[in-house]
C-alpha cells in the first residue's frame, strides 16, 4: 500500500510540475523554464536551454540540487 501511494505521489508531482501555470500566458509563448535542477522548457515548445557554468545549489525551501 506505501508503494502505491508513493508512485502516485511522484506521478501526480511531476505531471503538475511540468505544466505551464494558469497565471502564465501562453499566446505567443517562446518558452517555460522552472529553473528547478535543469533548464528544459516547460512549455512544449522544445526550446531546451543548455547550463554553461551554472552550478545547482539548495532552493528557498532547503531543498538542495533543486536551484541555480
Amino acid at each position: 500500500m506505501k508503494n502505491i501511494l508513493l508512485c502516485l505521489i511522484v506521478f501526480f508531482s511531476y505531471h503538475l510540475s511540468a505544466q505551464v501555470p494558469s497565471y502564465v500566458t501562453t499566446t505567443d509563448l517562446d518558452a517555460f523554464y522552472l529553473f528547478s535542477n535543469n533548464s528544459l522548457d516547460e512549455s512544449g515548445g522544445s526550446n531546451h536551454g543548455v547550463v554553461n557554468g551554472a552550478t545547482l545549489t539548495t532552493d528557498r525551501f532547503g531543498t538542495s540540487n533543486s536551484a541555480y
